[in-house]
């Protein structure tokens, strides 16, 4: 049975049909391989595109801190000066009434 099979694929049908066969696997080998890297060519498309947005994140969270920081910086001066203006508003007050009861008095 095995020298019957050996000399069916010594003959050129056979050969040709083996042939065949091999170019066809070899072709789908290609074609499988060249999807599976145009899916991973995406994937690190994507992963890229992914990174350029966290890093536009980081930039713009990095503006906010600075803005959020300066922002605060303005508001404790604010409270600053406004509890001074508070403190010559009760100066002005206290001046106003003490005037006021030497004139009546």
């Amino acid at each position: 049975m095995a020298a019957d099979a050996k000399r069916i694929m010594e003959t050129p049908l056979a050969k040709l049909a083996l042939g065949i066969v091999q170019t066809c696997v070899a072709g789908l080998l290609i074609s499988i391989c060249t999807g599976i890297y145009n899916k991973l060519d995406g994937i690190l498309t994507s992963i890229n595109t992914i990174n350029k947005d966290i890093a536009l994140i980081q930039s713009d969270l990095r503006q906010q801190s600075s803005a959020t920081s300066t922002l605060r910086f303005d508001v404790d001066a604010l409270k600053k000066t406004t509890y001074q203006l508070e403190i010559r508003v009760e100066q002005m007050e206290r001046e106003q009434g003490g005037s006021r009861g030497r004139k009546e008095g």
